[in-house]
């Protein structure tokens, strides 16, 4: 399915837990948003599981923000499961 122009998805940002400590979540996490932005994206949204607390706090961390389903810009279909789901304005 198309997107909209400026929207993107992010999906499946792990870090290893052996490597959780150094930063890398952030590094890769600002790779991720210089790239985003020199392709004219301008939202990013994701889903993650309600019960991953710590993933929501690194979301919230970087400015993402939770939203209901209701106010998903576009149409997504995402895992059948208790999600939460944040949105980036860039």
């Amino acid at each position: 399915m198309m997107k909209p122009d400026g929207y993107a998805v992010l999906k499946k940002f792990f870090v290893h837990k052996d490597y959780r400590s150094q930063k890398i979540g952030l590094k890769l996490y600002m790779t991720l948003l210089d790239f985003a932005k020199s392709h004219g994206v301008k939202h990013i949204f994701l889903d993650t599981p309600a019960a991953a607390k710590q993933s929501h706090i690194f979301y919230e961390k970087a400015d993402f923000r939770k939203i209901d389903i209701s106010e998903l810009p576009v149409e997504y279909s995402f895992p059948d499961r208790d999600s939460a789901i944040y949105i980036l304005d860039i």
